[in-house]
């Protein structure tokens, strides 16, 4: 399976409406991190371009912040290490 720019864009777009209607919503912060597991899930066998990896993670950092979620990133996805 291969990933490009446009499908990963179109995962970080419905990743932040997601979030940002859950962040109307008054929703819990579980709810906020069930969303962005989802969103952000990329099978291992997936093959992504370098360029648009390093792209994807700066994108995926920066939605986590946004939402208040990056103090705890690394506590959700220990694997990730």
């Amino acid at each position: 399976m291969i990933r490009t720019r446009p499908e990963l864009q179109a995962r970080l777009d419905a990743l932040a409406a997601t979030l940002h209607q859950l962040n109307v919503d008054g929703a819990r912060q579980q709810s906020l991190w069930e969303a962005f597991e989802l969103y952000t899930n990329i099978s291992v066998d997936a093959y992504v371009d370098e360029v648009d990896r390093a792209w994807w993670c700066e994108q995926v950092c920066a939605a986590a912040e946004h939402y208040g979620l990056a103090n705890h990133l690394w506590l959700q996805m220990p694997d990730m290490l």
